[in-house]
């Protein structure tokens, strides 16, 4: 997966099996009942001229969805499912980038934890606003 940051092309490996099961299954989860958003997976966006990223899931409301690129100004909500290799990535230079950008909601999933974090925009930084863990959702 191929991403730009400031005119550098990232290159990224692609998601592990239960990386993707994961993807799905919140994507399927954040579609119930909601016709009036877009839950996409692996969709491009354009948070500036220079700053291109995959996100693992993108959450907006009405897109001309025959577009290619989705701006970040249409994006509600972003989620990145954190994997060892993309793990600084996630907590870092993306969780800023779309900050800059404006997005809303940012929601990290952490794999190791089984944490859910929601973290909220304030101005031009996130708060955490939200921590779930998978145990809680599923009663174990």
């Amino acid at each position: 997966m191929n991403e730009m940051w400031d005119g550098n092309i990232v290159v990224r490996p692609g998601p592990s099996p239960r990386h993707q099961l994961i993807i799905e299954a919140l994507a399927g989860a954040l579609r119930v009942g909601r016709g009036d958003l877009n839950v996409l997976v692996g969709v491009t966006v354009r948070l500036s001229d220079q700053r291109v990223v995959i996100p693992d899931i993108v959450v907006t409301g009405p897109i001309d969805i025959d577009e290619p690129v989705v701006d970040a100004a249409d994006v509600l909500l972003v989620v990145e499912v954190v994997s060892p290799v993309s793990s600084s990535l996630d907590h870092t230079l993306k969780m800023h980038g779309y900050a800059e950008a404006g997005i809303p909601w940012y929601l990290l999933v952490e794999q190791d934890s089984n944490a859910l974090r929601g973290h909220y925009l304030v101005g031009d930084v996130y708060q955490e606003r939200a921590v779930m863990r998978l145990e809680q959702i599923l009663g174990r």
